[in-house]
């Protein structure tokens, strides 16, 4: 992978995690752009730590009360996680698979431009807060939205306004359970998965390892504007345009690649 692939992928994987379109689908098709056979699961992840280390940067007062003074929204950030989990453990091999067909991402935009359709269009008028329930649901959305082209963000909002959660409440929640979905899956990848070599510090010396780390930082700092944009996008109520766009490149995607699985 050169750099400015690596590049390329930093900059869109910073603003597809956060915007509602699928930043896991997005990646498939750029891959598949850039002529790659295998998946290349190990610098995805690389470059969700990126996004995930925005979130860390901007919502730090919110997570240092968590450990503090607001420790129910913890508690609900671990309950939430305990979804995505399972899903993850059980399904997490056929899931990979999903990595090398681009005619599933595309199915996957279309399922998540109808959850944002009706997320927006069926919001509860008055935002509530968390519950157990509501948690648990929340989480299933996003052990769902492993599913490359099924925008973990836009899932979990989606389904927050659903249950009535108020929009910067949803926002909040669904970037929350990103820190420890994408890091334990980073862990388990990286330690514990018996298919990948294990990664070693010197090999990020070469030109592999900077270009890696050249998409992660790229990944960190687009993720800090997009963050800040799709919140104030929920706030004035505007899922439809993302709704639109994944339809559009949903329909694209299923006609560009129909001769492929």
């Amino acid at each position: 992978m050169t750099l400015l692939e690596a590049a390329s992928a930093g900059a869109l994987q910073g603003i597809t995690e956060f915007l509602p379109i699928s930043s896991s689908g997005h990646l498939v098709l750029l891959h598949q752009c850039f002529g790659f056979k295998e998946p290349k699961l190990l610098f995805d992840l690389f470059l969700h730590l990126g996004t995930v280390a925005s979130v860390l940067i901007l919502f730090r007062k919110k997570i240092f009360l968590s450990f503090t003074k607001e420790r129910t929204l913890f508690r609900f950030v671990l309950l939430g996680t305990l979804p995505t989990v399972v899903i993850g453990l059980v399904l997490g091999k056929t899931l990979e698979s999903f990595f090398t067909q681009p005619r599933i991402v595309g199915w996957g935009f279309l399922i998540s431009a109808a959850w944002l359709f009706l997320g927006q269009r069926f919001r509860h008028p008055q935002g509530k807060g968390l519950s157990v329930g509501k948690a648990l649901l929340i989480g299933a959305s996003q052990g769902i939205a492993i599913v490359p082209g099924i925008s973990r963000s836009g899932a979990t909002i989606a389904t927050g306004l659903l249950l009535g959660l108020e929009g910067s409440l949803a926002v909040q929640y669904s970037f929350l359970l990103s820190i420890p979905a994408i890091g334990g899956a980073f862990f388990y990848k990286v330690f514990l998965s018996k298919t990948e070599e294990p990664v070693a510090l010197p090999s990020f010396l070469g030109e592999e390892g900077r270009a890696m780390l050249a998409g992660t930082l790229l990944a960190f700092v687009v993720g800090l504007f997009a963050i800040r944009v799709i919140m104030r996008l929920v706030s004035k109520n505007k899922l439809y345009f993302f709704s639109l766009y994944l339809t559009l490149l949903g329909l694209l995607t299923l006609v560009i690649f129909r001769g492929k699985p």
